[in-house]
């Protein structure tokens, strides 16, 4: 990365998005902890986890992996996590085959996605729903975790019925009381899914296969149901799915999932997500249903995340004033000298002659326009040595935010330019391009920084 030898090893690794080896060792312990749980109850390796103990603290292996493992134990309280997935005769005969079609495909995701795609988008689902009304049934279905209750799931389905004269179906159900965004939207193709069987069985029986489009904005959910015999987790709403499969294919009808994009402005999907959002506030009628390794899975992530930003906010370190949070994936520029330049400047500690003064490189941190220190503040916002540069550098910056007429003129900092992502009402792909015109303008300065 170019840091120098004395560079902190924390803001490396926050700038790598690194997690620092201890707490990697901690995250790896409780996955080979929840793997454990995960066992049958007379299996021989949890008998040997329930008796082993430290004494005086000296530690066993397995006493050692109980211990790092006790936050995520604390977490799961009286719940108990999905048992391993045995291979049945269900799983095995399993080939009914789902479709899918992408509708979203090209319309990158939600985090950078432009006006212009959104429109796109929601033309696009539009024009679908026009050209299939009245000849196929759709579903659309979507899912939401309610974190403020430690991940309530809940997932709803907006049914539109094939005759115009029919009403449409709309339920919604709360299904863990924790859960993950993904498992939340598996369940809510589970619950459109059982809603078609409803609806089809009240109708009569056709002669001809039909199709039956389900509409979500979720890729990973799809995947996992279209990929259902090859993945090891979600058994319980898998087994759920291919129930209702294997009805509607008696029923003669064919699933095809459409993948659209969400946040679009599209009028039925934001229905289910409203709904799916409501039935998570009410928590009178969660089912104490079984936590799946991928929620414990990015459970124990976040918690991990969680002690990593607690060390960070301890250490005192110039880099913490300008990357305060964790866990975020920079974009470095291709050319080998600017992006240690840029590694640089996060770390306070470049070429600059206030960096070089302080280990006494340097006699005077004075910069050679003579109006001031050559610091990370001077170089980027102030030495007149580099004013033309930094005009075309505003200008870059200011044609991002002419996209966002409601959050005004910004004033430049040396956060907003050297870590964008700091600032919320950015989106993703406006934090890269703030990022690419630092680095045309390092790259201008012509200082190897």
């Amino acid at each position: 990365m170019g840091a120098k030898l004395h560079s902190s090893t924390d803001s490396l690794n926050v700038i790598a998005n690194v997690l620092p080896v201890r707490l990697r060792i901690q995250e790896l312990c409780t996955r080979d902890y929840m793997r454990v749980l995960q066992k049958p109850a007379d299996s021989k390796i949890r008998t040997l986890f329930s008796t082993a103990v430290a004494i005086r603290n000296r530690f066993t292996p397995m006493s050692y992996i109980k211990y790092l493992a006790r936050d995520f134990e604390r977490s799961l309280g009286n719940m108990e996590i999905e048992k391993e997935d045995k291979v049945t005769t269900d799983i095995i005969l399993d080939d009914i085959a789902v479709q899918l079609l992408p509708l979203a495909e090209d319309l990158g995701n939600r985090n950078n996605r432009t006006q212009e795609q959104k429109a796109e988008g929601k033309l696009r689902v539009d024009s679908f729903v026009e050209q299939n009304r009245g000849s196929s049934v759709m579903v659309f279905s979507d899912g939401s975790v309610n974190e403020e209750y430690s991940g309530v799931g809940g997932c709803a389905a907006v049914l539109l019925p094939i005759e115009s004269w029919e009403t449409e179906m709309q339920q919604a159900e709360v299904f863990s009381v924790l859960s993950n965004s993904t498992e939340a939207e598996v369940c809510g193709i589970a619950l459109a899914l059982d809603m078609a069987i409803q609806y089809f069985s009240t109708h009569q029986e056709r002669s001809y296969r039909e199709s039956l489009f389900v509409l979500s904005d979720c890729k990973a959910a799809m995947d996992i149901v279209i990929n259902r015999y090859s993945t090891s987790g979600h058994v319980h709403v898998l087994s759920r799915i291919r129930s209702h499969l294997r009805s509607l294919h008696s029923m003669m009808v064919d699933v095809v999932l459409v993948w659209i994009p969400g946040h679009c402005d599209i009028h039925y999907h934001d229905v289910a997500d409203h709904s799916a959002r409501s039935v998570t506030l009410n928590d009178d009628n969660i089912p104490s249903t079984l936590v799946t390794s991928d929620t414990c899975k990015k459970l124990i992530a976040k918690q991990v995340k969680g002690l990593w930003q607690t060390r960070w906010q301890r250490v005192n370190s110039a880099t913490f004033d300008i990357m305060p949070t964790v866990g975020c994936k920079l974009s470095f520029p291709r050319e080998w000298c600017c992006a240690i330049s840029y590694v640089r400047l996060l770390l306070d500690d470049s070429l600059l002659k206030a960096h070089q003064q302080r280990i006494g490189v340097e006699v005077s941190k004075c910069c050679n326009c003579g109006l001031g220190v050559d610091d990370v503040e001077h170089f980027l916002l102030q030495c007149t040595l580099l004013k033309d540069q930094r005009q075309v550098l505003k200008q870059d910056i200011q044609t991002v935010l002419e996209e966002c007429d409601s959050r005004g003129n910004l004033d430049l900092s040396v956060q907003l330019l050297l870590f964008p992502f700091a600032n919320s009402h950015f989106t993703d792909r406006e934090c890269r391009e703030i990022l690419s015109a630092t680095f045309r303008f390092i790259r201008n300065s012509q200082r190897q920084l």
